[in-house]
């Protein structure tokens, strides 16, 4: 196995001298393995091995799984970093998927922790069987060559999958030959998930009926709809170089007439090109959104609109055709944040500012709920048609619309996670002096504020529950009182 290794090494130039290499450690074969792996390979390379280990939180053996992975990195003497998540609870707040959000969790740990141990790879454990699995999932969601060409040896010059080209049981070999424990996640055996119904239903019938090389066949497919995509794109990376598309922090406008002389392969991917990046993401995109964007350029009607996700719109103005990021106050749209503490977050679909500090030592008896003794005070701007309200419930009209807004909330009684986003319908929350709970569709209602407004508005959403609204509430339960050790201080910002 370590020699198919060093040639994936090798021939896709995965690791330089003196690099840092961190590994997505698990505990599972294969990241114990790669861990492994990459530390009898170390020397030969001139790099050194990391790793990082997230606990999810989504199992009872978690805890287990943590304990295993600091045994094992102690005994090997590697550096190790540990997060714990709530997934459960992000996944509640964001409302997205249990797997989607692990997964956004998870990079998001592997990027801080490749930060603090000043790592320059990021090593995934990834083999030819996940390789064929991934190319049978996205061409069930009937993705194009992007989706079907599955994972790359590298990726955005950091990731590297040095085992994509390693089959399953030699891993499993290669363990036992080293005398390498493991541990073993139930939930990979769960068919809820479709990617586990493919592992163990799907891909096992057509080994027995059909073809017993079917993981290798799709990863050869992989490799070459890989070549092909890369002389895609450098085809569409021409058009843009040569049709010098203005360019606009809101968009992209193109002739129509430009597109419509194009072969449809490369419209369709130069549309699909655009509206990436104009989304800031890879995920989201798919088919038929790139279909009815060039039905509306070729539709014989000279203007039209469409809505599209992240935020976008496709508009025709007769011979052209405008791809925008539309400006606050459009249709509808969705974004979700998780937070770092400390920290600023700039929410990209609307360009408001959120910065979060701890404070501790925190004195209540200095503390009038209105005053400025300490720096603390709950200083928030008004929406229009609403009321400032302090953190002791008193309230005041206000005549001029701010931009800034200040909420202090306490510190411990906050929880984690602490995500950002807008507001979904059914979201309640138990405003600050009230008894209970109260739809914020009603509390948005009373306080005059605009549908458009309701959409583009942050909640800070702390554990599961909605903690503050900027211009109106925080939640009761999160005031200062007199118990109070630590202030959470959000400041939020919109620019003018």
């Amino acid at each position: 196995m370590l020699k198919k290794v060093r040639k994936a090494i090798e021939e896709f130039a995965l690791l330089s001298d003196g690099d840092t290499v961190l590994v997505a450690l698990s505990g599972g074969p294969d990241s114990v393995a790669l861990l492994a792996a990459l530390q009898m390979l170390a020397e030969d390379y001139g790099v050194s091995v990391a790793a990082a280990h997230l606990n999810h939180g989504l199992r009872g053996e978690a805890e287990l799984d943590e304990c295993f992975v600091r045994e094992l990195c102690s005994r090997r003497m590697v550096p190790l970093t540990v997060e714990r998540a709530d997934i459960p609870a992000w996944k509640k707040a964001a409302g997205r998927s249990t797997e989607d959000m692990a997964r956004a969790v998870r990079y998001e740990f592997l990027e801080r922790a490749a930060a603090k141990m000043g790592a320059h790879r990021i090593a995934l454990g990834h083999h030819l069987q996940d390789q064929a699995e991934t190319v049978l999932m996205n061409l069930f969601r009937g993705s194009g060559s992007e989706g079907l060409k599955g994972m790359t040896p590298m990726r955005d010059g950091r990731y590297i999958r040095p085992f994509l080209h390693i089959e399953r049981h030699e891993i499993i070999v290669f363990l036992t030959q080293e005398g390498l424990d493991c541990v073993m996640d139930r939930s990979n055996d769960d068919r809820r998930y479709l990617r586990n119904r493919i592992r163990h239903d799907l891909l096992p019938m057509i080994r027995r009926d059909y073809n017993r090389n079917i993981d290798l066949a799709l990863a050869r497919t992989a490799a070459v709809l890989k070549d092909e995509d890369e002389f895609f794109q450098s085809r569409v990376n021409r058009i843009l170089t040569a049709w010098n598309i203005a360019v606009a922090p809101e968009g992209f406008s193109l002739e129509v007439e430009k597109i419509r002389a194009q072969p449809i392969a490369l419209s369709r991917r130069l549309v699909k090109h655009l509206l990436e990046r104009l989304a800031d993401a890879e995920q989201g995109i798919y088919f038929h959104h790139v279909q009815a964007v060039l039905e509306l350029a070729f539709a014989p009607r000279p203007s039209g609109c469409l809505h599209l996700p992240h935020g976008l719109e496709a508009k025709r103005d007769y011979g052209r055709l405008i791809l925008a990021r539309p400006a606050a106050g459009g249709h509808d749209f969705a974004f979700a944040y998780t937070v770092t503490i400390p920290g600023e977050l700039t929410i990209r679909e609307t360009g408001d500012i959120l910065t979060f500090r701890i404070s501790g030592d925190f004195d209540f008896r200095r503390w009038d709920g209105a005053g400025d003794r300490q720096g603390c005070r709950e200083r928030i701007w008004p929406l229009p048609g609403a009321k400032a309200r302090t953190n002791c419930g008193d309230s005041r009209p206000e005549t001029a619309v701010q931009v800034t807004a200040t909420a202090c909330l306490d510190g411990d009684r906050t929880g984690m996670p602490v995500m950002v986003r807008n507001f979904c319908a059914g979201d309640r929350m138990r405003p600050l002096g009230m008894a209970g709970e109260k739809k914020l569709q009603d509390i948005f209602v009373d306080g005059k504020i605009g549908r458009s407004e309701r959409k583009r508005l942050p909640l800070i959403v702390a554990d599961g529950r909605i903690a503050w609204i900027p211009g109106l509430y925080i939640h009761e339960e999160l005031k200062i009182t007199s118990e109070t050790k630590r202030i959470l201080r959000i400041d939020y910002r919109r620019p003018a």
